[in-house]
């Protein structure tokens, strides 16, 4: 009597270590932003839209989520750097109220600034002109500068650059992804604020393992300003 052939299944192939961001996409960062502000700069110039605020705003949000996809796609293949899970809810409200905590701060900040300086201007003026025009320009800018851009700056900040120098630690990965964050903002004032706000957006995504607390806070960082522009000025 002949013994069955036991058929054994195939060892499954070892998939090669998820790659993850590392100082490559940390470099292209700032310089892919700076490169695209650029082209898409002189893109809409050649088209005769280089004056429309709405318009550079929106070349600005596609050219920031055309050069996340750009750096996740050339080694890492993976959305995961950008850590879009759900957290509890409770982190959602936590990040909206660091917003406003980080909104409030602004002002002492505003007036040590002008103390010191003596330095009055604004140098996001031109975000708040287009939200007191009213109508469709306060409806899109909402849209954009209040949603379209924390998202599309929390993917690259604290999802690509925060991710490539995590392995450092939760500090250098902070210090670092904020630093480039606060500077490529120009305006000495605006690179503080925005620094701050690097920093308490890490801390969130470092303790909840999600970007979306972070968005939250930027998001309403963002809307606050520009509802209170609407509506006092």
């Amino acid at each position: 009597m002949s013994t069955p052939t036991v058929t054994r299944p195939l060892p499954t192939p070892e998939l090669p270590p998820r790659r993850s961001p590392g100082w490559l996409e940390f470099v292209l960062t700032p310089v892919g932003l700076l490169a695209f502000d650029v082209v898409v700069g002189l893109g809409l110039h050649a088209a005769g839209w280089g004056e429309n605020l709405l318009v550079v705003l929106l070349g600005t949000v596609l050219g920031t989520f055309a050069l996340v996809g750009l750096l996740l796609a050339l080694r890492v293949r993976s959305l995961e750097p950008l850590r879009l899970h759900l957290p509890a809810v409770r982190w959602i409200v936590a990040g909206a109220a660091a917003g406003v905590g980080l909104r409030l701060l602004c002002f002492p900040l505003g007036l040590a600034w002008q103390a010191l300086t003596g330095d009055t201007t604004n140098p996001q003026q031109f975000l708040f002109d287009a939200v007191t025009a009213g109508g469709w320009s306060l409806v899109i800018m909402l849209l954009l500068a209040g949603l379209a851009v924390p998202l599309a700056e929390e993917m690259l900040y604290r999802g690509v650059a925060y991710s490539a120098l995590r392995r450092y630690g939760p500090v250098a990965a902070a210090l670092g992804s904020s630093a480039v964050f606060g500077l490529l903002h120009m305006a000495p004032v605006v690179i503080v604020v925005a620094f701050l706000l690097g920093l308490v957006n890490a801390v969130l995504v470092e303790r909840t393992g999600s970007l979306w607390p972070a968005v939250a806070s930027h998001v309403v960082f963002n809307l606050s300003a520009l509802v209170l522009a609407a509506t006092l000025f």
